[in-house]
């Protein structure tokens, strides 16, 4: 009997728990569907950003110099000689020959303030090896425009251009989907067994079925095939996003991270616009600490912050997890010289790891071509789950105000059927009356 008592009310709770996943489900769903239809859409596009921008902008992205590419600093030297009211901040060297530099400026400081001047258009495109400028744009606040339009679609992606809040509200859309992932997962779950038997038609499409059915099952099956890929890019979504407010505090309350300057040095008194040491002279600090660690290495970038006075120096290294980009940094002191961390992918803490591959798992750039590829198609998924999910909310709801409608029609008739024999029984009560009086 106590058996019986235990089953009989589990069946019960487990029922009341799926109707609470359920109003979850669709509640978030409705909640994100729009910000997740854009951010997968434009996500697709970006996924190949570099090879469309090169496309769309051949005139900025095609170097026609001949010989020895110039080092950072020398072009650090020029982009600054022809452009009297900048400070570089950012130099990418090409990988290939026939391709340019990218170089990205400030205002320089105002002497009042110490705080850089306003300079719209930050990314400049350098020929690597005559120095001469091919263009300029704004990457920091993109218009519709041709050489722009990449960008901001890059910025759209995971903020609607709204600066801080829009990358903020983006932020709470990643959490409430990743949540939402295992929700969804789980409702496909079957409840009764066999499980094996009863899960397989969750996979699949019935294509043979009406528009409802056909719709229901691409919602489910598309989320059941990408689900891991799905969770992923909405847990990295949340690093990207929220990484202060939300990813950092909870991964260092369960796993360490080791400090880095880009993350816990803090800033000047005054922002440092001309440090002591040289742009030649931190890659040559930190070309000496790579042949010290005796690690093959391609220098790819340099970046200097001058709100926290460092070099950060990126070198493509057989250690990188990505096979097109670098991930290895030297970080040097502006002021003193010091080589004052190095990071290594896969030489850290499990809470470096982590943070290390959300780029390239979020990208795709983790496994190459395929990898981009199959972001660029999770992207349209994440588009065509958002719609489909939609379409299923209002066709329930459009059934539940039918039944309703039909419910309260046939209400209507039966009361108006009972009105109408009342009013017989109490004509053929008048009737009989009269009639006794008369008898």
């Amino acid at each position: 009997m106590r058996t019986a008592t235990i089953v009989g009310n589990s069946a019960p709770l487990s029922l009341l728990i799926r109707k609470l996943l359920v109003r979850l489900h669709r509640y978030a769903g409705l909640t994100t569907a729009g910000f997740l239809a854009i951010a997968g859409l434009t996500g697709s596009v970006i996924a190949f950003h570099h090879e469309l921008d090169a496309w769309l902008n051949p005139e900025l992205f095609k170097a026609s110099g001949k010989g020895a590419m110039l080092s950072p600093g020398a072009l650090v030297a020029h982009v600054e000689q022809q452009f009297t009211n900048v400070r570089v901040v950012f130099v990418r060297l090409p990988s290939e020959p026939g391709v340019s530099a990218e170089v990205f400026v400030v205002g320089r400081p105002d002497p009042a303030t110490g705080k850089a001047l306003p300079w719209r258009n930050n990314h400049v495109l350098v020929d690597p090896v005559t120095g001469d400028v091919l263009g300029t744009r704004s990457r920091s606040d993109p218009g519709l425009n041709r050489a722009e339009i990449i960008p901001f679609l890059y910025r759209f992606h995971y903020s609607l251009t709204l600066g801080l809040w829009g990358k903020w509200l983006f932020g709470i859309v990643a959490l409430v989907w990743l949540f939402d992932c295992f929700v969804g997962f789980y409702l496909t779950l079957p409840h009764a067994k066999p499980f094996l038997t009863r899960w397989r038609p969750s996979w699949f499409v019935k294509t043979s079925a009406g528009a409802y059915r056909l719709n229901f099952d691409l919602h489910r099956a598309a989320g059941l095939w990408f689900w891991i890929v799905l969770a992923v890019v909405a847990f990295s979504s949340v690093y990207f996003n929220l990484n202060r407010e939300v990813f950092m505090p909870v991964l260092k309350a369960v796993a360490s991270v080791t400090p880095t300057p880009t993350r816990n040095r803090s800033p000047l008194p005054q922002p440092l616009y001309a440090p002591p040491l040289s742009w030649e002279d931190a890659v040559a600090r930190a070309e000496a600490e790579m042949r010290r660690r005796g690690i093959p290495h391609r220098l790819e970038w340099v970046g200097y912050d001058p709100a926290k006075g460092f070099y950060s120096v990126a070198y493509k290294t057989p250690e990188d997890i990505m096979s097109i980009h670098a991930g290895t940094r030297v970080y040097v002191d502006a002021a003193k010289g010091d080589v004052i961390h190095v990071s290594i992918p896969g030489r850290g803490t499990l809470g470096d790891a982590v943070i290390e591959w959300q780029f390239p798992l979020h990208s795709g750039k983790a496994f190459g071509l395929a990898g981009r590829i199959i972001i660029c198609i999770t992207g349209i998924v994440v588009a065509m789950l958002s719609v489909t999910g939609v379409v299923i909310w209002w066709r329930k709801l459009s059934a539940r105000r039918w039944m309703e409608l039909r419910r309260r029609d046939t209400a209507k008739a039966e009361a108006s059927h009972l009105r109408e024999l009342a009013a017989a029984k109490v004509s053929q009560l008048t009737t009989i009356s009269s009639d006794t009086s008369e008898a």
